[in-house]
């Protein structure tokens, strides 16, 4: 087996595992920034008192 002719096939799957790694990271990322979003529009009962409440525990 001659590892030059298996060469463009192995930078072609890198290129592929570029794009959906970077697809993953985006993904993730767009979650996190929603996530963070409709925390802040929409603040839980317990999110609001955690500052009074916090030396009850």
């Amino acid at each position: 087996m001659n590892i030059n002719n298996n060469l463009p096939v192995f930078y072609e799957g890198l290129k592929i595992m570029v794009f959906g790694m970077t697809g993953i990271f985006l993904v993730l990322s767009l979650l996190f920034a929603a996530i963070k979003a409709l925390l802040k529009i929409f603040p839980s009962a317990r999110h609001l008192t955690s500052d009074k409440s916090h030396g009850n525990k």
